[in-house]
Parts: C-alpha cells; sequence; structure tokens
C-alpha cells in the first residue's frame, strides 16, 4: 500500500541516470590528474565519495561522462548493490551507474532509498559469472518516493545517524591506533612501565609451554560430532575469547584426544595465518590451529599480545605457498622476547583495557547501524511519518 502522498516512481523518474565510462588506460596522459575516477572499490565504505584510487587529468576527462556533484553511484556490475554519493564532481567507471536527481527530488533522500532499495536490486542482476544489472532494467527499478519537504526530513534524520556511525568509526579507529603504538612500545621493551627493569629473555614457542595440534574426527564416522565439546575452527575466532563453537564433537569424536584447558592460546597456522584467540572453555580446534598450554610461569593474556604482535614472523614462515602453513615444528621455534611474569601481567592488564575500549566501541557502532537499519525500513516505506514543520521525527 502506497502512503498517503506518496507515489511509486522509476529511478529514472528521479533524474537523469548516467552509465560510466573509461578513457584509455594507454593514454597515460589521462591518468594521474586531480579529477577522482570512482570505480566499484571506492564505493560501499562510506557515504560522501570525495576522493577515489585513480584519478584523471583534465584531458583524460574530456574522454569520459561528467558526473555531477549530489548524483548517487550504484555499481551494477560485478559488486552490485554498492553505494556512494558523489561529494564533488567526478567520473565514474561502466560498472556504475550515477543518478542525478531532478529538482523535485532530494540528492541525500535518493541517496538513501537506493541505499534501502540495494539489496533487492541486487537480486535482479542476471545470475552469471559476473552479475550485471543493464542501464535500462536498473532505471525502471521502483522506489517509493514522498514530496519534497518529506523527503527532506528523512534524509535529514539519516544523516543525523550517519554522523553518529562516521564519528564512532573515528574514534574506534583512533583506539586501535593507540593499541598498536602501545603494543610497540611495550611488547618490545621499548618502553618499561614503571618498577620494572632489567633484561628481557628471548625464548622459543615451546618454552612457553605445551603445544598441541589440533585434529578434525571423520566425518564419514556416525556419531563424531554432536554438542558435547566445542570444535574450534578459524572461523570462530570472530573476537578475542572463543567458546560454544558453532560445530561441536561429541565424546566418541574426541577419541583419544583430549581437550585443551580453558585459557590456551589458538593460533590459525594454515591458510588464515595469525588469526589468534583464547579459548574461553575447555575446548578441541580443528588441524588449522596450534595451540599453546601456557605454563604457570608465563602470562596466557601476554603471550596472546605477543603472538598477535609477531604475526608478520608467522607469515615469514609461511612463504608463499598456495596454502598458505606453519608446521608444529616450526612454530614452536619461532622466538618471542618475555619479561618476567609480574610484568607481563602489568602489560596485559593495560592491553587488556585497550581492547575493552575497542569492544565497547564495537559494540556501539553495531548498535548505530542495526538502528540506522530499522529507521530506513520505517522512514523509506512510510510506515513511520515525519513532521516536516518540527525538528522531531
Amino acid at each position: 500500500m502506497v502512503p498517503e502522498g506518496w507515489e511509486i516512481l522509476s529511478i529514472g523518474d528521479l533524474g537523469k541516470v548516467t552509465t560510466g565510462s573509461t578513457p584509455k588506460t594507454a593514454e597515460k596522459t589521462y591518468y594521474g590528474g586531480e579529477i577522482p575516477f570512482v570505480s566499484p572499490a571506492d564505493l560501499g565504505g562510506k557515504k560522501l565519495i570525495t576522493t577515489a584510487i585513480k584519478t584523471l587529468t583534465e584531458e583524460g576527462y574530456e574522454k569520459t561522462r561528467s558526473i555531477p556533484e549530489g548524483s548517487t553511484l550504484f555499481c551494477c556490475i560485478g559488486s552490485v548493490g554498492k553505494i556512494g554519493l558523489a561529494g564533488r564532481e567526478v567520473a565514474v567507471n561502466q560498472q556504475i551507474n550515477a543518478v542525478t536527481p531532478s529538482c523535485q527530488h532530494d540528492n541525500d533522500f535518493v541517496y538513501y532509498a537506493l541505499a534501502y532499495r540495494a539489496p533487492a536490486i541486487a537480486i535482479t542482476a542476471a545470475a552469471q559469472v559476473v552479475p550485471i544489472i543493464n542501464k535500462s532494467n536498473f532505471s525502471n527499478q521502483l522506489i517509493l518516493s514522498p514530496p519534497l519537504p518529506e523527503q527532506k526530513k528523512i534524509a535529514k534524520i539519516l544523516s543525523i545517524w550517519d554522523q553518529a556511525i562516521t564519528a564512532t568509526e573515528r574514534l574506534l579507529e583512533n583506539s586501535q591506533q593507540r593499541k598498536k603504538g602501545v603494543m610497540q612500545q611495550l611488547l618490545t621493551g621499548n618502553t618499561r612501565l614503571p618498577g620494572f627493569e632489567g633484561e628481557w629473555k628471548s625464548v622459543e614457542i615451546k618454552d612457553l609451554g605445551e603445544v598441541v595440534t589440533g585434529f578434525t574426527p571423520p566425518k564419514s564416522a556416525i556419531g563424531n560430532y554432536g554438542e558435547d565439546f566445542s570444535w574450534a575452527t578459524a572461523e570462530d575466532f570472530k573476537s578475542k575469547y572463543v567458546s560454544n563453537t558453532k560445530i561441536k564433537i561429541s565424546q566418541q569424536g574426541l577419541k583419544n584426544k583430549r581437550l585443551l584447558p580453558k585459557g590456551s592460546v589458538l593460533v590459525t597456522c594454515i591458510a588464515s595465518i595469525g588469526r589468534n584467540a583464547i579459548a574461553n572453555e575447555d575446548l578441541c580446534t580443528n588441524q588449522q590451529i596450534n595451540s599453546i598450554i601456557v605454563n604457570e610461569c608465563n602470562s596466557n593474556e601476554f603471550v596472546y599480545y605477543q603472538v598477535e604482535f609477531n604475526t608478520r614472523e608467522l607469515l615469514s614462515i609461511a612463504g608463499t605457498t598456495a596454502v598458505p602453513i606453519v608446521n608444529k615444528s616450526s612454530f614452536e621455534k619461532i622466538k618471542l622476547s618475555i619479561p618476567p611474569l609480574k610484568e607481563q601481567n602489568a602489560i596485559a592488564d593495560i592491553l587488556m583495557t585497550a581492547d575493552l575500549e575497542i569492544d565497547a566501541l564495537k559494540q556501539r557502532l553495531s548498535s548505530l547501524t542495526q538502528e540506522k537499519k530499522s529507521l530506513m525500513q520505517q522512514l523509506l516505506t512510510g510506515k513511520r511519518r515525519v513532521d516536516v514543520d518540527t525538528e522531531a521525527a
């Protein structure tokens, strides 16, 4: 049902639809200037597009199509549905259709309306090796559109959410960068915490505790998998601590193997090299993971951070094979710098505090994103109407 005062329009009714084009790549004088040449790689990460990976010179710009500021940029080939709003005059490649709204339609509203419809539009892309929706089909996609004053108010409300999301993303990025800086100082011993002195030791991972390589119970055997024990894979490493994994094994699947105790440091050593976690319960892992059962002379939290800090060492050992791998023997011989236990604990406490701040910002960002998604569903379908005469939604 169409809300009162709204109408159903095609994207083509909103304004001019322009398909991008690419100047000859062999002409070096066309590239490297100051005009953004937007491709799908530049879309999807942020709303306003003012820069691009590639740029054009004035000469190159004359060989393509001008896309005015305020146009919505929508990827229609490959990563169908990636979207952005031109924050300045730009050029786009042929994978992108640009919608330049007429004076009867608000630029920001058109962006949000197309962003909301993007998943549905992507479904209409032909089921080919490279998904594609041509200009004609794209232009004929339908959009619900309210009167211009309501468009502006809806866009203003959603822009406030975008500003909050952007601010939180910046806080998160700053917090992550601060943590990296702290790790660089504290995990190398370049900066010592007050009250600590003396030389650090260079030890091999095997000196920090027992190293255990995971296993995979045969899937052909009935009864190996069940609900008895968590069985971690790299896919379960969604946060620092791992428990209640997606796949579990049975007592039969465990057989003569033993569970890793809670607190073990889990390190992926095949394929997804360097994705690390800490077991938050007794569990087992697949063979992609080498686990360190840290001994009582060392802090498992410190070992986790030191392994994370030395991911490049893991990658260098893994080499450049089709499936990168660090075997158990090589993993055990990796050397780490280790201070006495009390200093390990003090350093780990600081980094754990940094992680708590990062996790809180990630949670806030997730909440804001979900709230905006829900608000878009309400506002862009007319289920929730806005009062254009006041500042409140």
